[in-house]
């Protein structure tokens, strides 16, 4: 046998934790920037660096101090032009600072938004300050809010998304918690309402019987009339306790109807709405109102660029991987035509959108990869690898990078919310098939407990009543068994109420094969001649074991009820493969003998029998007897 590796021996690959990632994004920013600086060769390039990396080091402390740290790379962004070198010339600024806004709105808490928009405009405030007062940089008020305002909002957008998710997965797991919980309440709530009403249905009646007895014992010798009124309200009553029983079995195994659960709702796929247009027509707007107020050239083939641009960001939804080429072709192409639309600061909105469309509404990741590449390869095509060319890149990539992250998140609350209300779905069936299990599972102890005692009662009593004048040593004989099963029948009540409530129902010691004499000696006593045959059966599970002493019962007690006076044979038999139990009894000895209302004996019989993978057999016989035969299979050798 091939044996994998030693658990061991393998070793175990810790996750990145969060500052760790922070500090990698951070030295990935540094590197790249400083890189930039040495290769583009910038004067008092060494002082550019320095500010660049103690900029960069604040990103490491973006997730403890998200509200700082746009000021603070802001902040350095400014000394280090105080300093004496021109921020306005190296690319890389941008995406650290782009980052710093992000960072932002990702990492704070989303009701401090406030706050967020606060840091962001100071540090947009310290820094088109300082490009204005100390650099030749003529700075651009539409850029500059394109990129502190848009990655912030991104940044929140996604922030929203994240804790939408956490919440929906929390109350997903509690969901899955509830189910493992639902079978206990339900089952407890059901236990609980059993007990309540057996005692209002039994334990009045059998308390009655009880003390009725007793005064009939009393006067069967000294007044048969009286005993016999009396041992006729025994019989009636005995009968009355004994439907109950029944209807009370019947009630738990049929259960309550259950309230129909309301249909999960589906939310389909919506078409293009109009306010798709709000954002595109915005950037519209402004578009135009930079083209207008700045000498770019061409200004008709721009603004009819531009505008092209929005219309086809109306579709973003519908059409995602079609939007971001038609967009960068539109502005590529302006280019070929005498208008150079990536100097206007309005391209970086418009393309971001594109890119974040393909990223967040494509269903299919690589062909919305494969969306932005093509994007990016045009624009490569079209200006060179130039720094500029780059930047562009980042605003390519970035966008769609969120829209990924942000549909990859509202996917996965999705999925949790699905998930939870399938759980609470699950919850609630889990909860009527428990109760529904616990009902059929007291209906067959109860039945088992009680229909015995309330058929010998009933037999006794009755035959108490037609002995009282002709017999009465027998007469008085009868009453005693009458009282012995009705306190008998009393106490497995107060018993049987106390093991509900406790959840042990099924769970206390059972009779078994070996308990069979005493109960055919009952049974005797109450009237039966009762043949018994094999009652030792060896190596025998206890739940078949109970089972036999179950099925012997109900036939012992339906020939009590139905063939008073008859003669039963039990046999039981072990074979290699099973248990077989048959029980016949021969026509009543006495057809004028008042008959037992019937139960649900047989069918918590068939149920108990079917646990186990038996089969149940009960007809009548030809000579007016009737025959009980089960047979359980029975795992293992004799």
């Amino acid at each position: 046998m091939i044996r994998g590796p030693d658990r061991a021996s393998v070793p175990r690959v810790e996750p990145l934790r969060p500052a760790q990632i922070d500090v990698g994004v951070a030295v990935l920013l540094a590197v790249v920037g400083a890189g930039e600086f040495l290769a583009a060769g910038y004067e008092r390039s060494l002082v550019g660096v320095a500010g660049f990396l103690v900029a960069t080091a604040g990103v490491a402390f973006a997730r403890r101090f998200p509200l700082l740290v746009s000021p603070w790379i802001a902040c350095v962004y400014a000394l280090t032009a105080l300093v004496g070198f021109d921020v306005s010339e190296p690319p890389a600024w941008i995406p650290l600072l782009g980052f710093a806004f992000f960072a932002t709105g990702v990492y704070a808490r989303p009701e401090r938004w406030p706050l967020g928009l606060v840091s962001v405009a100071a540090a947009f405030a310290v820094m088109y300050a300082a490009l204005a007062r100390l650099t030749d940089f003529d700075p651009s008020l539409l850029f500059g809010l394109a990129l502190t305002l848009g990655p912030w909002g991104l940044g929140l957008a996604l922030r929203r998304a994240l804790e939408r998710e956490r919440q929906l997965g929390a109350a997903a797991e509690r969901a899955r918690l509830e189910v493992a919980f639902a079978r206990e309440r339900a089952v407890r709530r059901e236990r609980e309402r059993v007990a309540a009403e057996l005692h209002d249905v039994l334990a009045h009646a059998l308390g009655a019987m009880v003390v009725q007895t007793s005064a009939a014992r009393d006067v069967v010798r000294a007044g048969a009339d009286d005993a016999a009124r009396t041992l006729t309200g025994v019989a009636e009553a005995g009968r009355d306790a004994l439907a109950e029983t029944a209807a009370l079995v019947r009630a738990l195994r049929e259960g309550h109807p259950s309230e129909s659960e309301a249909a999960m709702g589906v939310e389909g796929q919506r078409p293009v709405r109009w306010r798709d247009a709000l954002l595109p027509a915005t950037f519209g707007v402004v578009a135009t109102a930079e083209i207008l107020s700045n000498d770019y050239g061409a200004i008709t083939v721009g603004l009819s660029a531009y505008w092209l641009t929005c219309l086809a960001l109306v579709t973003r939804r519908a059409l995602p991987l079609a939007t971001p080429l038609a967009v960068t072709a539109i502005l590529v192409g302006s280019g070929l035509v005498g208008f150079d639309s990536y100097e206007a600061a309005a391209s970086i909105p418009v393309s971001g959108l594109a890119y974040f469309a393909a990223g967040r509404h494509s269903a299919r990741l690589a062909w919305g990869f494969a969306a932005v590449v093509a994007s990016a390869a045009s624009i490569i095509a079209t200006e060179g690898l130039s720094p500029d060319a780059l930047l562009l890149l980042v605003f390519v990539f970035a966008p769609w990078g969120i829209g990924v992250a942000l549909r990859t998140s509202l996917a996965r609350a999705r999925g949790h919310a699905v998930e939870a209300e399938r759980a609470r779905l699950e919850a609630a069936a889990e909860a009527e098939r428990a109760t529904a299990a616990e009902r059929r599972r007291i209906a067959r102890e109860l039945h088992d407990l009680l229909a015995s005692s309330l058929s010998v009662m009933v037999v006794q009593a009755s035959l108490a009543c037609e002995l009282v004048r002709a017999d009465p040593g027998r007469a008085e004989a009868a009453v005693a068994e009458v009282e012995r099963a009705g306190r008998a029948a009393l106490e497995r009540t107060g018993s049987f109420q106390r093991l509900i409530r406790e959840g042990v129902v099924g769970t206390h010691p059972q009779h078994g094969t070996a308990d069979l004499p005493g109960l055919v000696a009952e049974y005797e006593r109450a009237g039966l001649a009762v043949e018994l045959e094999g009652a030792e059966l060896e190596r025998v599970p206890a739940g078949v074991d109970a089972s036999v002493y179950r099925i012997v019962q109900e036939a012992l007690t339906n020939a009590l009820k139905h063939a008073p006076g008859s003669h039963v044979r039990i046999r039981l038999t072990r074979s290699a493969s099973g248990v077989e139990v048959e029980v016949v009894n021969s026509a009543p000895a006495d057809e004028r003998r008042a008959r037992v209302p019937s139960g649900h004996g047989l069918t918590g019989l068939r149920e108990r029998v079917g646990l186990y993978g038996g089969w149940l057999d009960a007809r009548p016989t030809a000579d007016g007897g009737f025959l009980l035969a089960a047979s359980m299979p029975v795992m293992g050798e004799r």
